[in-house]
């Protein structure tokens, strides 16, 4: 999911078919990296941990979120013709929107670090120990 979401869109000011096209083809990554994220979580199984199934399931929504965000942009920008100006300075940033909101969605891994157990667990796992190193 982070890899996916690390490679930002190229985009090209001159060409603005191209830049919504990369947008758009972004987004589509995203989409399938949360998908592949939700799976990852539903294969994992019931936690072994004391409030682990609580932290997944607040991963979960928070993946949830961005998921339904990114196919709620992409959906719109995918319906935006880029050789009309009008629609590029109207509907693109209003396309977008949703994405801004984003940023206010609370760290659902948070009390990971305040629980021991929780903590502990999240050590021994690869994909934690990947985010921790990457950020």
């Amino acid at each position: 999911l982070q890899s996916s979401l690390s490679a930002e869109p190229q985009f090209d000011q001159n060409d603005p078919a191209a830049a919504v096209k990369a947008l758009s083809d972004f987004l589509g990554r995203g989409e399938a990296a949360v998908d592949q994220a939700l799976s990852g979580l539903d294969a994992a199984g019931p936690s072994p941990v004391a409030d682990g199934d609580a932290a997944v399931g607040r991963v979960r929504a928070a993946l949830a979120t961005v998921r339904s965000s990114f196919d709620q942009v992409k959906t719109t920008i995918d319906k935006i013709d880029p050789n009309n100006t009008t629609d590029l300075i109207t509907a693109l940033p209003q396309a977008v929107a949703p994405l801004e909101q984003l940023s206010k969605l609370q760290d659902p891994t948070a009390n990971l670090k305040s629980s021991p157990e929780l903590k502990a667990a999240a050590a021994k796992a690869p994909n934690c120990q990947t985010l921790e190193k990457t950020g």
